[in-house]
């Protein structure tokens, strides 16, 4: 189970590298959209319950703004290493030939290596992590969760 978790670790740093490789080669910044959407894709692979299950779901608020959250995040996660890659670039004086579409076929490369390997509850468990709903949508309750109020009834006068 522990080779299936480094498997796994190694397949995700393909996506990191992607950005970081482009930024390293000094490409252009209009490459961003591309890795936000390699990104998104992975997310949406091998987190599905994060994600609304139905249309019908896209109307709450709630999973528009948790939506809304998550692409964020991941586009803020691409300019990071795109950003990081630049600077490691411009510091060392290195901008190695890479051609354009090297970058984004590895981190677009790394969803489907992620997914051969990923079992969602083995690999949550051994990682730590909770294990995602059986139905998405569904709350997971924390163990910082108290539950539901305990009712007590007073003591006889």
């Amino acid at each position: 189970m522990l080779n299936r978790l480094r498997l796994l670790q190694a397949a995700t740093a393909l996506l990191y590298f992607g950005p970081l490789l482009a930024g390293l080669a000094g490409q252009n910044w209009w490459m961003i959209p591309l890795f936000s959407l390699a990104f998104v894709l992975w997310s949406v692979i091998l987190r599905p319950h994060l994600w609304p299950s139905s249309l019908g779901d896209l109307a709450r608020v709630e999973a528009v703004v948790a939506i809304s959250a998550l692409i964020a995040t991941q586009v803020l996660l691409v300019t990071l290493c795109f950003a990081l890659g630049r600077g490691m670039g411009g510091v060392m004086g290195l901008k190695p030939p890479v051609p354009a579409y090297m970058p984004v076929a590895l981190s677009f490369l790394s969803v489907p290596l992620s997914r051969l390997v990923w079992r969602t509850t083995e690999i949550e468990t051994v990682a730590g992590l909770d294990a995602p709903p059986q139905d998405p949508g569904t709350q997971v309750p924390s163990a910082s969760d108290p539950g539901p109020p305990q009712q007590t009834t007073p003591p006889p006068p």
